[in-house]
């Protein structure tokens, strides 16, 4: 085993970034991810998760809201696209299939997609 502490390589990050999250973390009990072959690994939903101090092990299942609540209200992706372009965000229909398959979203663009379908309450059941 490396004898080499894991490191953090984002191309074009801006470190300060870190500065407010690192201090609210210090505060706060979470779980880090398993470190394999000297490196963590998360996606972008996992990590935009774990800096805001939430768990970050639950992502998947948040990921599955919007597909959900979507499918809940009947609507598909191309209705998703037209009602983003009714309050002002220009998104493609194959862009939101794809963020929506992989679970690559911010949950900015799914309190969008929601505040879009006119969902003001979730259904977790």
């Amino acid at each position: 085993m490396s004898k080499t502490p894991p490191s953090i390589e984002h191309t074009g990050f801006a470190w300060s970034a870190l500065i407010g999250p690192l201090k609210r973390l210090e505060d706060t009990s979470f779980t880090w991810p398993a470190i394999r072959d000297g490196a963590m690994a998360l996606n972008h939903a996992q990590f935009e998760a774990l800096f805001a101090g939430l768990d970050w092990r639950k992502v998947k299942a948040l990921e599955n809201l919007l597909k959900s609540e979507l499918k809940r209200k009947g609507e598909t992706y191309a209705q998703l696209v037209e009602r983003l372009a009714d309050i002002g965000i220009s998104e493609k229909e194959v862009n939101v299939a794809n963020k929506l398959s992989r679970g690559t979203f911010s949950a900015a663009f799914m309190l969008a997609c929601l505040n879009a379908i006119g969902s003001s309450q979730l259904h977790l059941d």
